[in-house]
């Protein structure tokens, strides 16, 4: 709480585990041991150690490339994307939208263990990520600010509401669509892969 007072104060980013990098910087500062659960790997978290100052260094970092304007502008565009590009794409595995638009592809008998392939029948898992996708779409294409013709103004204006808009859409819509417990499944965060013993 004082180091989120202080940074508002300040005007730096809060540190809390919304940003998207604290579940990633928990995992680093684990000891993990690697066994076997129900028939699927796990990862069993040994000891965790608790620091704030890799924290503090994080967005003393952030800090610094704020000055460094000059020195980001001397890196080519092609390697800046193509190391954002790395980066999403390595990501990618740990994404349970990703894991399941991979199973379209995936003969049913090389399906992994894993707990909305057991629990789920196939045709309910698919069109689950087939809304899914289509959700993701929309709020690119409205992001995108795609053109109609004959507004006056740009479409992108509207991306909050259209956020907004998934909130109803979860709690309305998709209960007529699956059932309950199918939605406590995939709606679980994504299968955890840590296991706290």
């Amino acid at each position: 709480a004082c180091i989120t007072l202080v940074t508002s104060l300040l005007g730096l980013p809060w540190c809390h585990g919304a940003l998207p990098f604290s579940p990633m910087h928990a995992r680093a500062l684990a000891d993990k041991q690697e066994c076997q659960q129900h028939g699927r790997p796990v990862q069993r978290v040994l000891r965790s150690r608790e620091t704030r100052m890799s924290n503090f260094l994080a967005h003393f970092l952030l800090l610094l490339v704020v000055g460094a304007n000059d020195l980001l502008e001397s890196i080519p565009l092609a390697v800046q994307y193509g190391f954002f590009l790395f980066v999403g794409v390595t990501s990618l595995r740990d994404i349970g939208m990703w894991q399941r638009m991979v199973l379209w592809f995936t003969d049913p008998k090389h399906y992994p263990p894993t707990a909305f392939v057991r629990q789920i029948p196939a045709g309910p898992l698919h069109l689950f990520t087939l809304v899914q996708a289509l959700v993701f779409v929309i709020l690119w294409l409205v992001k995108a600010d795609f053109y109609i013709p004959g507004l006056s103004f740009p479409i992108s204006l509207f991306f909050p509401f259209v956020v907004f808009a998934t909130i109803p859409f979860r709690i309305f819509v998709l209960p007529k669509l699956f059932e309950q417990s199918w939605m406590d499944t995939l709606l679980a965060g994504e299968e955890a892969v840590t296991v706290l013993f």
